[in-house]
């Protein structure tokens, strides 16, 4: 019964999922608050293919159910929701999407990326607490249901995304930063925000960084190097402070913006950090 109770919105979605769509498509149900300005309309048609990380549409099941619905419901019930919410997002935009923009759903371990990155000493973020490692073990064994039930409808990544087409126009819903380096891999990459619905191109991406106290690092350009040494509050740790405010006072003294290339990055950093080690280090990332 748990289930029947999830918070959705102007589609018979969890409440994060359907106000991220409801950016893009008029609503089929009363929104839960008719009082939000959708932030800003987005053109479907600018759009080839939308890429859902599951991870992220089960968040936001949860978060749309009763605080302790997590304990009590089995993982192929999560799987069988999740399902139905996929069936749904398929023919959202079959229909009113018209088959312009085709949805995919990933999953992805992230295994590449943590053995190329942890001898470089980055450090990825674990789960600590009783709640936040039966939120993992719950999501696993949602995916591995699901993968019984469907075995092909998510594609399995390690790293980053791989478009249908290096030409593709992609929008992507994560709440996992790392994602989004794979907008090298599109002619274009947009990412739909849950909750928000907020638009964000890639020159917007870097408000995912860690910011280092009240210094948040939006001016900065958005790149997996600063990624990996900025850190974010979701799966990367950030590398020491020490390190960072020295690439901060780089990037200030250097007017980095977040059209900065990453070769001019490399540039300064090879220019400004006098240091051997510590700069090849950088340049290594």
């Amino acid at each position: 019964m748990l289930l029947s109770e999830k918070t959705i919105s102007a589609f018979p979605l969890s409440i994060g999922t359907s106000l991220s769509l409801e950016s893009v498509f008029a609503g089929r149900l009363a929104p839960y608050d008719p009082a939000r300005t959708i932030p800003s309309h987005v053109n479907i048609n600018d759009y080839t293919e939308i890429w859902f990380n599951l991870a992220t549409l089960f968040r936001n099941l949860v978060g749309a159910l009763p605080s302790d619905a997590i304990f009590s419901i089995t993982p192929e019930a999560f799987a069988v929701e999740l399902l139905e919410e996929l069936e749904i997002i398929d023919s959202i935009f079959k229909n009113e999407g018209h088959g312009i923009c085709r949805p995919f759903y990933y999953i992805c371990s992230y295994t590449k990326v943590a053995n190329e990155y942890t001898h470089k000493k980055i450090r990825f973020r674990e789960s600590t607490t009783d709640k936040q490692k039966l939120f993992d073990d719950k999501y696993k064994r949602t995916v591995k249901a699901i993968l019984a039930m469907q075995p092909t409808i998510l594609k399995q990544l390690n790293s980053t995304i791989k478009p249908e087409t290096t030409q593709a126009k992609g929008l992507i819903v994560t709440h996992i930063p790392y994602d989004l380096v794979s907008h090298t891999k599109f002619a274009k990459l947009d990412l739909l925000e849950s909750h928000t619905g907020k638009l964000k191109s890639k020159y917007e991406f870097s408000s995912k960084y860690h910011p280092i106290g009240e210094d948040k690092l939006d001016f900065l350009p958005f790149s997996e190097k600063l990624l990996m040494l900025f850190g974010d509050k979701v799966f990367i740790h950030p590398f020491d402070i020490r390190v960072r405010k020295m690439v901060l006072d780089i990037a200030r003294n250097r007017d980095w913006t977040p059209y900065t290339t990453e070769a001019k990055v490399n540039y300064f950093i090879e220019n400004d950090i006098t240091e051997p080690y510590l700069r090849n280090w950088l340049l290594s990332l």
